[in-house]
């Protein structure tokens, strides 16, 4: 039991750890897109893409 509940918070570290590298890596894009564009118009943008990505991911269309 132990080793099953190491394994399991190394996993929930370890995507912990890659969501957080992902929102350092596209911080700087999206704040340089909100000050070019609507920002109604990116959050909208940015949902949709955040619902495709999940959609595509619970799915197993990813390779």
């Amino acid at each position: 039991m132990a080793i099953a509940a190491t394994t399991l918070n190394a996993a929930l570290e370890t995507s912990g750890l890659s969501f957080l590298v992902g929102a350092i890596a596209l911080q700087l894009p999206i704040g340089w897109f909100g000050d070019k564009w609507d920002r109604v118009r990116l959050v909208v943008c940015l949902a949709a893409a955040a619902a495709f990505l999940t959609v595509m991911g619970t799915k197993g269309g990813f390779p």
